[in-house]
């Protein structure tokens, strides 16, 4: 998450970036670790926590134990006030 916070002082072109996500989704929807890097994308860049949460879930529904999807999605949920069903992803 560091890379979205500082990508002006790490000279990335963080757009140009989400275009490729794009692009390798269009190519293969089977890439858990691409689907987290562009709901990372929504939620830190665009500000987009509903886009994120959905990107989120194709995610998780391709690898059910990527910890650092869920832990997006738990954090999503309760900042959301989604307090309850944040508290069944845990069960």
């Amino acid at each position: 998450m560091i890379i979205f916070k500082h990508h002006h002082d790490l000279n990335v072109d963080i757009k140009q970036a989400q275009t490729k996500w794009l692009l390798a989704l269009k190519k293969d929807q089977t890439n858990a670790e691409t689907f987290y890097s562009l709901a990372l994308y929504y939620f830190l860049i665009e500000n987009n926590p509903v886009k994120a949460q959905k990107i989120l879930e194709k995610a998780l529904l391709l690898k059910k134990n990527f910890e650092q999807a869920f832990l997006l999605q738990f954090h999503l949920l309760v900042s959301d006030g989604n307090i309850a069903k944040a508290l069944e992803l845990l069960d």
